[in-house]
């Protein structure tokens, strides 16, 4: 949908994808979300796991520490 707007998007996930462009990056690593800003511009950020909640909620690892 943003893409098809004209938006750029950067997906990322804990994990690499070889057939989507998806920056491979743990959103619990400080370190990893910091060196994500400096590499791109991003200007806004859409977390899926807290707009679909059911689903982050069953799985323990991503549920907050």
């Amino acid at each position: 949908m943003l893409r098809a707007a004209g938006r750029e998007v950067l997906a990322v996930d804990v994990q690499a994808h070889a057939q989507e462009r998806i920056e491979p990056c743990d959103v619990k690593s400080n370190d990893q979300i910091v060196q994500l800003f400096e590499s791109h511009a991003i200007g806004t950020v859409i977390h899926l796991a807290a707009v679909l909640p059911p689903h982050s909620a069953q799985i323990r690892s991503l549920q907050p520490r």
